[in-house]
């Protein structure tokens, strides 16, 4: 452990690996205490396994830090790569030492006396008193476990019970928190901070706001400036100084270019992990928020900041000030600032306790600008690169610099050249960036005086008034100092490489980039690439994407460069680089594809049933994934398409069915027909090329994998190609056949819609599908019968749910009656089309208050089911799970409450296998059937069970609903919290009880105006609802029986 603080390159990662190896430590301590005598021997044989590979570990942290040491300088990707090879030995070595904290025992006592205890126990299995544990000297002062990479002082250690009096090791503890997300690599850094007296007004500022002892409404402090001002630097330098005194909680710099940190999904359980590390007690709550909810650990942002943050530190008194620092605001998206962060910290962050404060750093950009403003809880702090302080600490950094000795001795005899740094300061325009980057280039350049006179020559124009000016003018000097451009060859060249970078839709290595770009001959990218190390990053490394330094620049050669005659010949024309690599795409397909074993591939030739869902196709290199993804984005951008053509013939030909299986394995399926939309735009004449019949069948079937799989917008649109494509078909030969196979297709469309709320879009094309069946049932009645009836009863359903219960069950009977028929005609066919009609039927007679009849319908469905179940349960297990559910509520209704509880049992049973084999499906249908079951036990006077079985019901639709936020899915979480009211209410605890209710009716105004997300009783219902919230929170404080006097859940989920 003390090696790998002593790293001062690259200092999170090695902190980070540091906390992984106390925990893993920890976890074998743990191990060893849980075993009792009859497996001690086998255990000290894995022990002796684990403290080998600590050793070896050990032996390499050395070398890595004494070749640290003595090149000083080590990329952070190698940093990176190294880190995870131990981190895969230390895991392979802990594989048979699995530790159980739910079955764990317990030590109340500190660290020593366990180890102690432990070696007492184990002496009888050691060959002497060099035992393999006693002889290790890595566990001989093993440490609490530290998920933090900052220093707040604290007599609460996170790691252990405060309880008692030693303290107990809280394995579980950590186990638990280890669950959340951590982002690598997203805290402060002292080789990134400001140089020292510089910045000194400014940070005084932010000092004294940040340690004031008074409550302070103002817990946010926003530092705005230009990019290349010195934000982050001011951000990395309060950050220091805070975790010096204890004061700093956590932090967090956004990076648009590394992916951990360009969302703001792990900033907030980032955030939770470090308060924890520091504060046992809202380490003990975070860990029993998590047990109680685990998918708060992948739930949206929103909610892992009200339950991981804001929850506990409302909850406990922390003695503060408590700071959390949040860098680069403007890049938590690609958009710029992410939307739901801006509002919780215009709104919700005003309402955490005053000790609580946030620094943030951004860009002034005009939604930060808007949301900001005049918000009594922020401060905003602009950065005045035109002030007099600014120009000061520009002067200061500048000498500072210039005083590198390895610098001086490159620059000569007569170095300090006043001139020269009077004109190097005065051409800043108070940009640091600007002074970093001169820097940056000058200590890489060979004679650095003579480009540095080069640089500040006439060639640069003084007096900049812009900051694009200024960038513009630096990249100028920087880029005609890095090669010869005179040269054709290298020019070419240059057009070559630098324009493939350019014109990638996203960034790529150099590996994959030397593979795609097939037209630059004996060219090796990274011996041009290397003279741009300045304005790129990425070079040091094969495998890592190469990144511009700076959005500037990339603006600057794609588009300011072509304005100035001198400029010229920088200029990178995206649009024509993207043409190429369209080529180049799909030149990659046709060569790679015949050539290269994709594990996995041919999948869409099989049937759904025999092999459903999508594989992950292994055997895709990084070039042939983004020629796949990303060369229908290129194609567009040609004007004439003779060059191109024979390539996409050739795809066409054959390439377009593998096209189809990587993207949907490896990406996201954005839709084919842009393909057959090129050809009718420029070559109509060979759209023959592309056959509708062959591409419609692989849409049809991607479509059902993809939701099968629960990407259910991907699958929506696949088959909404599909329908596209028949319809055409349908106009040709043998049309009652087409006809047939489009009204399919447009019954499948309507359930997929319907499944995503969208069912007056699922109405209209069921309706547009039953009037195709009819004509096909005229002619081929025999052959047609099954999907016109499956079609009248999908139609059926939505129009109950449209709130047109009487022509639904009149749909519905029609349905019940024509699979009646079929089953009489085709007896031995096992059909669960006529199970399915007669469910339905259940609920339509529910609908229109014919509840006996609605009974026997239902009762009848589940004996079909279980017989079909009984054939083919993979097949039928689902329907049955919900006509059971059915069947409990139509029993409730009757008040046979102890029948229904065991009818949903059933159905609960079912649907939790089902949601262990595909979880993306039926962890809805779950969370609905135990909304049923908590009611039904609440009937039975089972109280505390009915009350554990809503509040499970509730954290299954909480996720959902932060997953799928604009499906049906809000309303169902509405429906579940207020069946939890009813629960708290009928367990005597009225506050809770109006909580859930609060909440619950807060989701009115958005379920409001989204009418997709309701059936038609159900927003009338709700709707009205929320009219009288306030008598109902009263009826919540006087009365336990709440529950009855509103329609239970099973009414809801019943169909």
């Amino acid at each position: 452990m003390e090696t790998v603080v002593e790293f001062t390159s690259n200092r999170q990662d090695w902190a980070d690996f540091g906390r992984f190896m106390q925990n893993s430590i920890i976890e074998v301590i743990q191990y060893l205490w849980d075993k009792d005598a009859s497996q001690r021997r086998h255990t000290v044989k894995t022990l002796d396994q684990f403290l080998n590979v600590l050793n070896i570990v050990k032996t390499e942290i050395r070398t890595l830090k004494d070749a640290v040491s003595a090149t000083r300088i080590r990329p952070i990707a190698k940093d990176t790569q190294s880190i995870a090879g131990l981190k895969t030995q230390i895991d392979a070595s802990l594989r048979d030492m699995t530790t159980h904290p739910k079955y764990a025992r317990e030590f109340h006592g500190d660290m020593q006396q366990l180890l102690t205890k432990i070696l007492k126990l184990y002496k009888p299995e050691m060959t002497g008193d060099s035992g393999p544990i006693k002889s290790r000297s890595v566990l001989s002062r093993p440490g609490a476990p530290d998920n933090s990479n900052h220093g707040m002082k604290s007599d609460r250690e996170a790691p252990t019970d405060p309880s008692h009096g030693g303290g107990r090791l809280m394995v579980p503890v950590t186990m638990a928190l280890d669950k959340l997300s951590y982002a690598e690599g997203a805290s402060w850094d002292p080789e990134l901070t400001c140089l020292r007296g510089t910045r000194v007004a400014l940070l005084q500022k932010i000092d004294r706001w940040a340690r004031s002892v008074e409550a302070s409404y103002c817990n946010i402090f926003w530092v705005k400036g230009p990019a290349g001002s010195g934000k982050s630097a001011i951000a990395h330098t309060i950050a220091q100084m805070l975790y010096s005194d204890g004061f700093l909680a956590s932090s967090f710099f956004f990076n648009l270019d590394i992916k951990s940190r360009n969302t703001i999904q792990m900033l907030f359980t980032t955030i939770a992990r470090d308060i924890a590390s520091r504060y046992a007690d809202i380490a003990a709550d975070i860990t029993a928020v998590l047990e109680n909810e685990l998918s708060l650990a992948s739930a949206s942002p929103s909610r892992q900041f009200e339950a991981l943050i804001a929850g506990p530190l409302r909850r406990h008194h922390l003695q503060g000030p408590v700071v959390v620092v949040i860098d680069a605001l403007d890049e938590s998206s690609s958009n710029g600032a992410d939307a739901a962060l801006l509002e919780l910290l215009s709104r919700e962050f005003a309402d955490l306790p005053p000790y609580f404060r946030i620094l943030i750093t951004s860009r002034p950009t005009s939604d930060i600008e808007r949301i900001f403003s005049n918000k009594y809880h922020i401060i905003s702090q602009k950065i005045d690169i035109d002030s007099a302080d600014n120009w000061q600490d520009i002067t200061f950094y500048v000498h500072a610099q210039l005083r590198n000795e390895a610098l001086r001795l490159k620059m000569g005899p007569l170095w300090p050249d006043e001139a020269l740094i009077r004109d190097l300061i005065s051409r800043a325009g108070g940009l640091f960036i600007w002074i970093a980057t001169i820097f940056g280039y000058l200590r890489s350049a060979y004679n650095p005086k003579a480009k540095l006179s080069a640089l500040l020559s006439n060639s640069i124009p003084r007096g900049l008034p812009d900051v694009n000016e200024k960038m513009d003018a630096l990249y100028t000097a920087i880029l005609d100092s890095c090669g010869a451009w005179s040269d054709p060859d290298f020019l070419r060249d240059y057009h070559l490489i630098m324009g493939a970078i350019m014109g990638a839709k996203r960034p790529l290595s150099l590996v994959a980039l030397r593979a795609l770009c097939d037209d630059i001959g004996e060219l090796s990218p990274n011996l041009l690439l290397e003279r741009f190390g300045s304005v790129l990053v990425g070079l040091h490394d094969e495998n890592e994407p190469i990144r511009i330094v700076h959005l500037s620049f990339r603006e600057f050669i794609t588009d300011r460069a072509s304005e100035n005659p001198g400029t010229q010949k920088y200029f990178i024309s995206e649009k024509k680089h993207s043409r190429r690599l369209a080529a180049l795409c799909l030149n990659t397909m046709a060569r790679e594809l015949p050539d290269r074993y994709i594990v996995g591939a041919g999948y869409l030739d099989q049937t759904h049933d025999d092999m459903p869902g999508i594989p992950r196709l292994e055997g895709v290199s990084e070039q042939l994934l983004y020629g796949c993804e990303s060369w229908t984005d290129h194609v567009f951008d040609f004007e004439d398409p003779g060059a191109i053509f024979p390539h996409v013939q050739n795809f066409l030909l054959h390439i377009c069915k593998y096209w189809l299986e990587i993207v949907a394995s490896r990406a996201t399926f954005r839709g084919s027909l842009v393909i057959r939309r090129w050809l009718e735009t420029y070559t109509p004449e060979y759209t023959h090329l592309y056959i509708d019949k062959f591409q419609a069948r692989m849409l049809s079937s991607l479509g059902k994998r993809l939701s099968f799989m629960g990407r259910f917008e991907e699958g929506l649109l696949a088959m909404q190609e599909a329908a596209f494509l028949y319809r055409g078909l349908s106009l040709g030969t043998q049309p009652v056949r087409r006809h047939a196979v489009l009204a399919w297709s447009l019954n499948d469309i309507s359930i997929r819609l319907s499944h995503l709320g969208r069912r007056e879009e699922a109405l209209a094309t069921c309706q547009e599908a039953l009037e195709l069946y009819k004509v096909c049932v005229a002619q081929k009645p025999a052959k047609y019968k099954n999907g016109f009836a499956s079609c009248i009863n999908n139609l059926s359903n939505y129009l109950s749910d449209l709130g047109r219960p009487e022509e639904g069950l009149k749909m519905c009977q029609q349905a019940v009656s024509l699979q009646r028929s079929l089953a009489r005609e085709r007896p031995d066919k096992l059909d669960g089309n006529l199970a399915a009609s007669i469910a339905s039927l259940s609920n339509r007679l529910s609908a229109v208050s014919r509840q006996q009849e609605a009974l026997t319908a239902i009762q009848e469905a589940v004996d079909l089911y279980h017989h079909l179940v009984e054939q083919q349960p993979a097949l039928f297990n689902a329907n049955l799970a919900m006509a059971l559910r059915t069947l409990a509520s139509r029993l409730s209704h009757y008040f046979r409450h102890k029948e229904a509880v065991l009818a949903i049992e059933k159905s609960v049973h079912i649907y939790r296998d089902l949601v262990a084999e595909r979880p993306l499906i039926y962890t809805v249908e779950l969370a609905k059937s135990l909304d049923s079951l908590s009611a039904y036990q609440l009937d039975c006077g089972w109280r505390s069970e009915g009350l554990q079985t809503a509040q499970e019901a509730v954290r299954l639709h909480r996720e959902l609903a932060q997953e799928r936020p604009a499906s049906s899915a809000t309303a169902d979480l509405a429906f579940s919290l207020r069946n939890l009211s009813a629960m708290w209410s009928a367990s005597g605890d009225q506050h809770r009880a109006m909580q859930a209710m609060r909440e619950a009716v807060d989701l009115l105004p958005a379920l409001a105006a989204d009418k997709t997300s309701f059936k038609a009783g159900d927003r009338q219902e709700f709707t009205c609802e929320g009219s009288r919230i306030d008598s109902m929170i009263t009826q919540i404080s006087s009365s336990n029986g709440y529950h009855s006097r509103y329609s239970s859940p099973a009414a809801r989920y019943s169909g």
